[in-house]
């Protein structure tokens, strides 16, 4: 089976893996520098605040700035996708547009939505601004992504 991607970095970085950026592929790293808890970092699979810091490496950030909206756990959130994604299932589908481009931030707009995400286990970032942002997947395997993840890009 031939890979899209050359590099996949959190399966070689640790530190990569645990800080969540699952969306990062080829050269959206470079060595040397640091990405912080709460960064935004552009990856070539999608947008992920980093859920904690990285030690010697970097990458493209950005301010948090919602150009869609997602469902997730019956609540309607605001986010950041790639552009020119088509709404859509969260399935897995070989021909889905959605996929190798389905990470995206999303914001807790109000403390409750806070409280309920890490009570189900979704690990809950404060950005620079004071803003509560989550990872949330909008192509999912559902063997493998679990669901307190998943969301629907509308």
């Amino acid at each position: 089976m031939s890979q899209i991607f050359e590099k996949y970095w959190y399966q070689d970085e640790p530190a990569v893996a645990r800080a969540f950026l699952f969306n990062l592929r080829d050269d959206d790293l470079r060595a040397g520098g640091s990405v912080h808890e709460g960064d935004i970092v552009v990856g070539q699979c999608g947008f992920v605040a980093a859920e904690t810091d990285v030690i010697g490496f970097r990458g493209t950030t950005i301010s948090y700035s919602p150009n869609r909206c997602v469902e997730w756990q019956n609540h309607y959130l605001t986010c950041m996708a790639l552009d020119d994604l088509p709404a859509g299932s969260t399935l897995r589908s070989k021909s889905s547009k959605l996929r190798h481009k389905h990470y995206v931030v999303a914001e807790l707009s109000w403390v409750r939505l806070g409280a309920h995400a890490r009570k189900i286990g979704l690990p809950v970032v404060h950005s620079d601004s004071g803003r509560l942002l989550v990872n949330l997947e909008i192509f999912t395997v559902p063997s493998r992504t679990p669901a307190y993840r998943r969301a629907k890009l509308l």
